[in-house]
């Protein structure tokens, strides 16, 4: 018969060839007709020839390890302001907020700050900067203490300098190959007229300097005369 013909078959598979040819030109410009949905058809062929080896997932960094390990509250420490715990990577290597000017009230400054983690992973600098020009944005190092550990989460360290008349920012700055890890809480400052600012600055280069938040961390900042 007829239908087992040779030439039958071929000009069936052709004719074939060219619908399913014709659905996935179709399924690729449907997006102009927002209405109709994928044929299934077209979804099984994309899913089969969209397979491939899935990456496996990586396992977390000790940083991260640690940081999700040191997400407790620190029994009876009234000063801390969170428990959680960030790593800046390279993201950042400081970050430092604007002293409110009603608050900046004498020129020795005492800044304390509590370490995430024992030993360098939890270190940093306690750094001040000045506004010399006015316009609001740090551009000048005023203060900055020796690298500073600590032998457990949640050990506070203190550093104290003098300052001029500018206005202040201080923060915390990391090492640039350090895995640090540090204390961070998203929002404002969780006590009521805290004296810094929400937003911190994370880099400092005069009228470029970038700014991101609110964000705060376990820091505490008093002036004396």
């Amino acid at each position: 018969m007829k239908i087992f013909s040779r030439d039958f078959w071929g000009t069936v598979l052709i004719w074939l060839g060219v619908i399913v040819f014709l659905v996935v030109i179709y399924d690729i410009i449907r997006p102009v007709f927002p209405g109709h949905p994928p044929y299934p058809l077209i979804r099984s062929i994309q899913s089969f020839f969209s397979r491939g080896p899935q990456p496996r997932p990586r396992p977390p960094s000790p940083s991260a390890r640690r940081a999700e390990a040191a997400r407790r509250p620190i029994p009876g420490d009234s000063r801390m302001l969170t428990s959680g715990v960030f790593s800046p990577g390279d993201q950042y290597h400081q970050w430092v907020w604007a002293v409110k000017p009603d608050h900046q009230t004498g020129k020795t400054v005492q800044v304390e700050a509590a370490h995430a983690a024992q030993g360098p992973a939890g270190g940093f600098f306690i750094v001040a900067y000045a506004d010399g020009d006015g316009d609001g944005k740090p551009d000048r190092k005023a203060a900055e203490s020796e690298f500073l550990t600590a032998g457990g989460y949640g050990q506070w360290s203190a550093f104290t300098f003098s300052v001029g008349e500018e206005a202040l920012f201080v923060g915390l700055a990391w090492r640039e190959d350090q895995e640090a890890v540090t204390f961070r809480g998203n929002g404002d400052w969780p006590e009521e007229d805290f004296p810094l600012e929400g937003r911190f600055y994370y880099l400092i280069d005069g009228s470029n300097s970038r700014s991101a938040g609110p964000a705060h961390t376990n820091l505490r900042v008093s002036f004396s005369d």
